[in-house]
């Protein structure tokens, strides 16, 4: 027997060391209470004090949760318990609540009873053999054995007292000494009385441990006590005083009973500790220990209650965790790759030691168990933090709802509305420029000058030839290209030379046409925004917004809460209300978040807590697939190549299968591994190639995460060849479309872009101005645009040289201006001016290449290129004549040309152009040179109007100036023809006048008049340069119809008229008045006044006036008529009296008839006929009296006195 009890010390011992050795070199740590704390003497002394002091039998070490309360009592009697002898036994009553703070809802029935249980339950019950308290045994074999052997040798020892003979007869089969039979007898006897008592013992302690309550003798009920309602441990006091009777306990350790916050038990257990000490059954002193937290009691109750309090200062708060965390990771021997940031950060939160070293033995669980995963530790550390400090939370983050996963969650809400507020933005910036492009948008100032410019034109209309300033013909590019010249225009300060020779300074209203090329902008207005370039900041705008987007889907939601943009507190209010005074998560969300340590990325951390083949979001996609629902696109999935071989490949081929994720594993690599056949991917994409509606939703959607774009084009391009077009409809943004187009350039096989862009779609490429800056192959790009004939539009001018040159010598351009203004501008020998002003010349003369390109195309040329460049007007005589004689272009493009280059060129022989039926519009728009050998070619064509087409020609006043330089018969000989030219221009009415007076310096010939409306004008400057016939019948027809031009006809040819002396002129009294007003000699005039037959053609006041004068101021001696015509004039009354006396003083002699002469004189004259009555006649007349006297017609003649007149003395001739 000692050997076996050495053995079992020596293995005790040994476990002992074992269990000390463990816990020594174990890396995890235990969460319960130690008996080695450090640095508690104080505390040690304390207890010792307070046990030894007889009085004080009720203690409280208080302290907060995890302050190590129960670590410095275990401690003290560890070390103490020897010295004091004392025998203590513990009693925990934790207790767990749904919400930390809560109060827990358990009766005080409850506690007591715990109370009463734990302390029975601590003792062997053969220490407290008389206890009422039973509880369940466990015997072992032997034991049962022995008692079954002890019961049978018991009955045996019965039987054989009451029948000996059994033994004798069964057991011994043999004669038995009486003496001994006697002796056996005696000693069964014996025992039996023994085991008899012994039974009756044990009924005894059985019948004592009942409490009865009421006895039926009559069925014999007995009905025990189960259900006190008194106070258990009132009810069993007496069992809690034998209890410490028997056991001589000291100490009773009570923990965590604070938890409860009922301070009835407390009340209670004061009572109990009271009635034990002072039983007189217990012999010991009994104290109560309590381990409870500061706050149980208020004010001043606790120290009513308690003897001895002992505070306990937590050895572990928020402000050294941080510490023991550095120890675990940060130390040489424990080195990880956890940062001393996040230990701080999180160290803030963590007050308890027991919850510090449960979130490291946990961390170091984890991070072992997921050692072959790429986890960041900082991440795990802070996971495994705020699952110990926030476990339901938590347990909801996993579920998808809860505190921590709506703010979260925020993440992709805010990136959602913030990138679809963008779009919104951009597809209004995208409208806008499209409105600017539309509209004539100038590229520089001159091209805007030029733009006005053409209004002014237009409000000329026809007559309008080139601007003329300083004497020269300035055309309408450089009136752009010139400030003072514009500025003069704007001002109206201008003048133009008009297609018909002519100058002019017209009159327009500039502000009129600022509102007609742009109805909301000035000139100068356009002028500042083309300085500001309105489009280029629009496309800023958009390249701004378009990184925002990028920029925002690359946010991480740290960066959002850096920012501000996610507010936790804002959300934690809105989502759950419930918490807002759970400051301190709200507070640790915001660290974790804020820095990093939780991020979107949580379920592959969540992963590792909820470990299995398919996450909670990933069971809940497959679930929806089964039920054929649709799934947010964006739905979240992790454990993809877990889920795809869980669904079958036929759903891959619906719509409920469109998922983000799903696409992304099926493009990797990583899911040939999962299905070799690539079925699923196969269906997938076919559904996705058939474009209808949600499948382009969900196109558009994946697309603009710009994630595997590349891929995810190829094999959309693989199934579909609508794909594109599709794409075009749906994409609203031009440079979300443009990064597609360079996608798909980039990423898919030329068979499938060929496929792509058949037909009309090629336009797009062609129009894809940045198409060689695509990143891929040059020979890929090369080979699309020879299977797909492509021929650009639009060229970036960073494409490379080598590129120009390929596209310049394959032709792979379309003919306009701005595609071959940038190849040309690659080259050598580039001239701006040279292609703006004379393009097909210059390109003819300096790129055979590609004048042998728009040759094999000349009607496109001509369409956007000729004809569309505004100064396009310098071109060669000879590649002009070149151009109208190509017989492939059509008749209305060379009429067109000829338009275009109105009065700007000059041909010099019609004939040179084959086709006739253009000479007409060669002539209207003054092309064709003026000289008479082309004017000979209209004459005699039968192909044209030669009235309509040379009238408008010849009005050009420059073209009739040059005409007049040559005579029309010293530079050609027109035969019969030029008789017929001169009448048709001379008897033209719709020639101007200035061209008329111009054309007939060039006649040389003597043309008779016809009956014509001719004007006044023209004849008298075909009198003025002698071109018609001089005779009596011109004169006569001058006279009926264009008089008086017959009088300057009369005097021009003065000469040839006198030599017939004026004969069958028939002069009238107008032509009298005329002749004489005419500066010819006078003799000339009395010529002509000598034809008058007839005195009545002069019997007119007025030329009866005339000649009056014309006889006073001339000395006529020579008249044929002259008597008569004297006497005549001097009869009549019209002519003054002064003038008549003169005319008689001067012609005397002709005036024979005197009578008549004075009697028309009047008083006092006419009373000289009267030979009895003196005349008196005025002093002045002297000269004519003495001429009277002269010829005797009057006799002397004197003054009267005092009156100043003549007294006449008549002579008898006078009456004779």
């Amino acid at each position: 027997m000692g050997c076996i009890c050495g053995i079992k010390n020596s293995f005790g011992n040994l476990r002992k060391k074992q269990d000390t050795k463990l816990e020594k070199d174990s890396k995890y740590h235990s969460l319960t209470p130690i008996n080695s704390a450090d640095n508690c003497e104080v505390y040690m002394d304390a207890l010792q004090e307070a046990l030894q002091n007889p009085d004080i039998k009720n203690i409280a070490v208080t302290g907060p949760y995890g302050s190590g309360k129960s670590s410095v009592i275990r401690t003290f009697f560890d070390r103490y318990n020897g010295e004091l002898k004392l025998k203590h036994l513990t009693i925990t009553l934790a207790t767990f609540t749904p919400e930390k703070g809560a109060t827990p809802n358990v009766d005080r029935c409850a506690i007591e009873s715990s109370i009463l249980e734990q302390l029975f339950y601590h003792e062997k019950d053969s220490n407290i053999p008389d206890s009422r308290f039973k509880k369940i045994h466990k015997q072992p074999r032997k034991k049962l054995f022995i008692y079954a052997l002890i019961a049978t040798l018991y009955i045996s020892l019965v039987v054989f007292l009451f029948s000996p003979i059994f033994l004798k007869n069964w057991i011994f089969g043999t004669d038995i000494s009486p003496i001994i039979l006697l002796w056996f007898n005696r000693v069964a006897f014996l025992l039996c009385i023994i085991g008899a008592i012994f039974v009756l013992y044990k009924i005894a302690r059985i019948l004592l441990g009942l409490s009865v309550k009421r006895l039926n003798f009559k069925s014999a009920e007995v009905e025990l006590d189960s259900n006190n309602q008194k106070s258990i441990l009132n009810h069993h006091i007496d069992e809690i005083i034998y209890f410490f009777d028997v056991t001589g306990c000291d100490v009773v350790i009570l923990e965590d009973l604070d938890r409860f916050e009922n301070q009835e038990i407390f009340t209670k257990l004061r009572e109990i500790n009271y009635l034990i000490n002072n039983s007189k059954k217990v012999k010991q002193k009994v104290v109560f220990i309590y381990a409870i937290k500061d706050e149980m009691f208020h004010d001043k109750d606790r120290t009513k209650f308690f003897d001895f309090i002992i505070p306990i200062v937590p050895i572990i708060n928020s402000s050294n965790s941080g510490e023991i965390l550095k120890k675990e990771f940060l130390t040489d021997s424990q080195k990880t790759d956890i940062t001393e940031e996040v230990i701080n950060d999180i160290s803030l939160f963590i007050d308890d030691m027991r919850l510090l070293y449960n979130i490291i033995n946990e961390y170091k669980i984890y991070n072992q168990r997921m050692s072959a995963c790429t986890l960041d530790n900082n991440r795990l550390l802070a996971m495994i933090s705020y699952k110990n400090l926030f476990p339901k939370d938590f347990t909801n983050l996993s579920q998808g709802t809860g505190i921590l996963y709506n703010v979260i969650a925020q993440k992709e809400k805010f990136v959602q509305e913030f990138i679809s507020q963008n779009r919104s933005e951009i597809k209004s910036i995208s409208n806008k420029i499209k409105q600017i492009e539309e509209q004539e948008r100038p590229k520089n100032l001159q091209e805007l000058r030029i733009l006005y410019l053409s209004k002014v034109v237009d409000k000329l209309q026809n007559t309008f030839g080139t601007f003329y300033f300083n004497g020269n013909r300035i055309s309408i590019y450089d009136c752009a290209k010139n400030d003072d010249y514009f500025d003069k225009i704007r001002t109206g300060n201008f003048t133009i030379y008009n297609k018909n020779g002519y100058t002019s300074s017209p009159t327009i209203n500039f502000s009129a046409i600022e509102h007609e090329v742009d109805p909301h902008m000035t000139y100068q207005q356009r002028v500042e925004l083309l300085n500001q370039s309105q489009i280029k900041p629009l496309q800023q705008q958009i390249k701004q917004l378009e990184n925002q987007i990028e920029a925002a889907q690359n946010y991480t939601l740290t960066d959002l809460i850096v920012e501000g943009k996610i507010k936790i507190a804002d959300v934690c209010k809105h989502r759950d209300k419930t918490n807002l005074d759970n400051t301190k998560q709200i507070e640790l969300i915001d660290i974790l978040l804020r820095n990093g340590y939780i991020n979107e990325n949580y379920i592959e951390y969540i992963s590792i807590f909820h470990e299995g083949s398919l996450t909670i979001g990933d069971k809940q996609f497959l679930i929806n697939v089964k039920r054929r629902i649709k799934t947010e696109y964006n739905h979240q999935l992790s454990q993809i190549k877990n889920l795809i071989v869980k669904i079958k490949p036929n759903d891959f081929g619906k719509w409920y299968i469109l998922n983000f994720d799903v696409v992304d594993f099926l493009l990797s690599n990583e899911y040939i591994m999962v299905d070799e056949t690539e079925e699923r991917k196969q269906r997938l994409f076919a559904q996705l190639s058939t474009m209808k509606a949600g499948t382009m939703q969900f196109i558009i959607q994946y697309l603009e995460r710009k994630q595997n774009t590349g891929k995810f084009l190829h094999e959309l391009c693989c199934y579909g060849r609508n794909i594109w077009r599709a794409l075009t409809r749906h994409v609203n943004n031009i440079q979300e479309l443009q990064y597609y187009f360079q996608q798909i350039i980039k990423h898919v096989s030329i068979d499938d872009i060929v496929n792509q862009f058949y037909l009309d779609e090629t336009n797009y490429i062609q129009n894809y101005a940045d198409y060689w800056l695509i990143e891929t192959d040059k020979e890929k790009l090369k080979e699309v645009i020879q299977q797909l004939n492509i021929k650009f539009a639009l060229l970036s001018k960073e494409t490379s040289p080598e590129d120009f040159d390929y596209i310049y010598r394959s032709n792979a351009y379309q003919i306009n201006i701005d595609v071959m203004r940038t190849i040309l501008s690659k080259r050598e020998q580039w001239d701006d001016l040279a292609f703006n002003t004379r393009n097909y010349s210059y390109i003819v003369g300096t790129y055979p290449e590609m004048a042998k390109y728009i040759q094999n195309n000349l009607s496109k040329y001509v369409n956007n290129v000729f004809l569309k460049l505004p100064n396009n007007n310098d071109i060669k005589l000879e590649h002009l004549i070149e151009l109208l004689n190509t017989e492939t272009l059509p008749v209305d493009q060379k009429k067109q040309i000829i338009t275009h280059l109105t009065a700007t060129k000059t041909i010099e022989c019609i004939t040179d152009i084959s086709d006739k039926s253009l000479w007409t519009e060669i002539c209207n728009n003054n092309l064709m040179a003026a000289n008479w050998e082309n004017i000979k070619a209209l004459v005699y064509s039968e192909e044209i109007n030669f009235a309509e087409v040379y009238t408008k020609f010849l009005n050009n006043e420059e073209n009739a100036r040059k005409l007049s330089y040559q005579k029309l018969e010293e530079d050609i000989d027109l035969d019969e023809g030029k008789a017929e030219i001169a009448y048709t221009l001379i008897y033209n009415p719709n020639l101007k006048d200035n061209s008329y007076q111009l054309l007939l310096n060039s006649f040389t010939g003597i043309y008779s008049l016809q009956p014509t409306d001719l004007s006044e004008k023209r004849m008298r400057w075909l009198l003025e340069k002698n071109l018609v016939e001089i005779d009596v019948d011109t004169y006569k027809y001058l006279k009926e119809h264009y008089t008086p031009l017959h009088i300057d006809f009369l005097e021009k040819h003065l000469a040839e008229f006198s030599k017939s002396n004026y004969q069958n002129m028939d002069f009238d009294a107008e032509d009298i008045t005329e002749i004489l007003n005419l500066p010819i000699n006078i003799l000339e005039k009395q010529k002509i006044i000598n034809t008058i037959a007839d005195m009545s053609v002069l019997n007119t006041d007025i030329v009866i006036e005339k000649l009056s004068t014309f006889l006073m101021n001339n000395k006529i001696e020579d008249f044929v008529t002259g008597n008569s015509l004297i006497n005549y004039i001097a009869q009549q009354t019209i002519v003054p009296v002064d003038v008549r006396k003169n005319m008689y003083i001067k012609y005397a002699p002709h005036i024979t008839d005197i009578t008549t002469f004075l009697t028309n004189l009047g008083e006092p004259y006419s009373s000289l006929l009267q030979k009895d009555i003196d005349t008196d006649v005025p002093l002045e007349d002297e000269i004519f009296l003495n001429t009277l006297q002269e010829y005797q017609y009057i006799g002397r003649f004197k003054k009267r006195r005092n009156r100043k007149v003549w007294i006449i003395k008549k002579a008898a001739k006078l009456f004779q």
